[in-house]
């Protein structure tokens, strides 16, 4: 019988071939636009499993989709994307951004690598109570169920001397994704708040300003109550410059920048796929996204 997260990934992969093909058949589009794609976990050896989704691209699948943006787009650091968004260019190339979220480890063992590799910059997400913890991350019920049976990188966070190392490759923006990544349509706005104001607070004293100024709301779907206008109020007033939420579509001068869109990149994604989702064939996501409200 058929999981819910079975049919969930199946009906993404469909969703992924139906945006090349509607890529294929869609022309450019006038207005100056930007693909915030979002990724999560980057492991070669996760344990795959029908109930709960391990939010893993393989480093071989990223270093694909890398090379192709690299070489096709014009990669950009979260916290610049307004600006550029708002700068008229001669370009031809499309505008992304790479996102990862949470801070696991294998950001700074996969990620930065391949980074160097192709010249690209991207920007980490991290959950700062959680940074240099030796357990899994609580919220990650993957890593909770399988750390035995998983390689620790799979699941452990990035420590601060590792979140360090990767601001200090020059290819890196260090930005916040709450201090304990509460899910605000269960959290109080005052916590929430405290969330934001924390965490930017550790950045700034570890890292320096330059690397707290990019949030992204935690689970951050504006459908679900995740990304409030209280929680969006909380995080512009704790100094953040912009933000992100898992809204699918792309961004443009004209967003609101602290409610900025993504499109999620999934295991089953093909430089083709990459490609359709940064020229906005999201048509097909728009309908798999009614699926959010899944558990982690």
């Amino acid at each position: 019988m058929m999981t819910t997260l079975t049919a969930k990934r199946t009906l993404k992969h469909t969703a992924g071939l139906a945006s090349v093909l509607l890529h294929m058949a869609t022309p450019a589009a006038a207005v100056r636009r930007a693909c915030v794609l979002l990724y999560h976990r980057v492991s070669a050896a996760p344990v795959v499993e029908s109930r709960i989704d391990d939010w893993n691209v393989t480093p071989d699948t990223l270093e694909r989709h890398i090379a192709w943006l690299a070489a096709h787009a014009e990669l950009v650091f979260a916290r610049d994307l307004p600006r550029r968004l708002a700068t008229s260019s001669s370009s031809t190339r499309p505008i992304a951004c790479l996102t990862f979220d949470d801070g696991f480890r294998n950001f700074h063992d996969e990620v930065v690598p391949l980074l160097r590799r192709y010249d690209a910059r991207a920007t980490v997400f991290v959950v700062t109570g959680y940074v240099g913890r030796h357990a899994p991350m609580p919220f990650d019920r993957w890593g909770l169920k399988h750390k035995d049976d998983a390689p620790a990188a799979a699941w452990r966070s990035m420590d601060w001397a590792e979140v360090e190392r990767c601001a200090a490759s020059g290819l890196v923006e260090v930005g916040g994704h709450s201090h304990h990544h509460y899910d605000a349509a269960r959290t109080p706005p005052a916590a929430l708040a405290d969330e934001a104001a924390t965490c930017r607070d550790w950045l700034v004293k570890k890292l320096g300003a330059d690397h707290a100024a990019s949030y992204a709301f935690p689970y951050g779907n504006t459908r679900l109550g995740q990304a409030t206008p209280a929680y969006v109020a909380a995080v512009k007033a704790a100094g953040y410059s912009v933000a992100f939420t898992t809204d699918v579509g792309l961004a443009t001068a004209e967003s609101n920048p602290f409610t900025l869109p993504r499109v999620e990149v999934f295991r089953t994604d093909s430089p083709a796929v990459i490609r359709a989702k940064v020229g906005g064939a999201l048509a097909p996501y728009h309908v798999t996204g009614r699926l959010r409200g899944i558990g982690r």
